[in-house]
């Protein structure tokens, strides 16, 4: 997405620049001075003068600068933040691309270069205040990243949400499978201990149980606990698959 240069970027740039001129300048005529008191038989006079007139040219571009950087930002463009009603100049109108606010650092939702207003809507999930307007196409939580249903404007397009950005509540069964070890003849005391408190099983059982692979140990979990206890076995070198159950 295209950015909008802001006047206080212009400005801040231009600074950037022309400050370290003047205390250069500075410098260079404290030096100068220095120079011209205790100029002795005179022979760093030359370097005296030399050091005056790079002060005042260093001190005529720094300000050039200054009346450059006034001209480009004399006609900036206002707009007002729509959630903190703090206003931000630009240096061009924004038309459709929507602005950064430099206050509350959220983007503010332009169309022919007009703020549009903006509305509030809970996340029925964690009740996270979320913000959308007519440009939305969708809308994702800020807070447990689940997917709000929002009423835009009727000719606005309808966008898929890409499903690797908003969280799945998959309530479906699943069923955990232990495939293999990765040492089936001494398999790993954190393993055995793993699958102990994984199963509520003794130590016997465990073995038993590791003899005779692949075996399934949960069924009719959900899916974030298989996933989860997938990654457990997976760290003490055991290869476990979580699977929903067809029902």
């Amino acid at each position: 997405m295209a950015q909008i240069a802001r006047r206080t970027d212009v400005i801040e740039a231009k600074a950037a620049l022309a400050i370290p001129l003047i205390l250069g300048a500075i410098v260079a005529l404290g030096i100068s001075g220095v120079l011209f008191i205790f100029k002795g038989d005179g022979m760093l006079l030359g370097l005296a003068y030399v050091l005056a007139i790079g002060a005042l040219v260093a001190i005529g571009y720094a300000c050039y600068v200054g009346w450059v950087a006034k001209k480009e930002t004399s006609h900036a463009f206002t707009v007002e933040c729509v959630y903190c009603h703090q206003k931000i100049e630009l240096l061009d109108p924004p038309g459709d691309v929507d602005v950064t606010c430099t206050h509350c650092h959220r983007l503010i939702p332009m169309q022919d270069s007009v703020a549009l207003p903006v509305f509030e809507v809970r996340c029925g999930f964690c009740n996270t205040l979320n913000f959308y307007s007519d440009k939305s196409q969708f809308l994702i939580c800020e807070s447990c990243d689940r997917e709000i249903p929002i009423t835009t404007a009727e000719e606005a397009p309808q966008k898929a949400i890409p499903r690797g950005y908003v969280v799945d509540d998959d309530n479906s069964p699943y069923e955990l499978t232990l495939d293999a070890i990765s040492n089936p003849e001494h398999p790993g005391e954190d393993l055995i201990g793993c699958l102990q408190h994984m199963l509520a099983l003794n130590r016997a059982q465990v073995k038993d149980l590791l003899a005779d692979l692949p075996t399934t140990l949960l069924v009719g979990i959900p899916k974030k606990k298989a996933e989860m206890l997938k990654a457990q076995l997976g760290a003490h070198g055991a290869t476990a698959n979580a699977t929903q159950v067809k029902q």
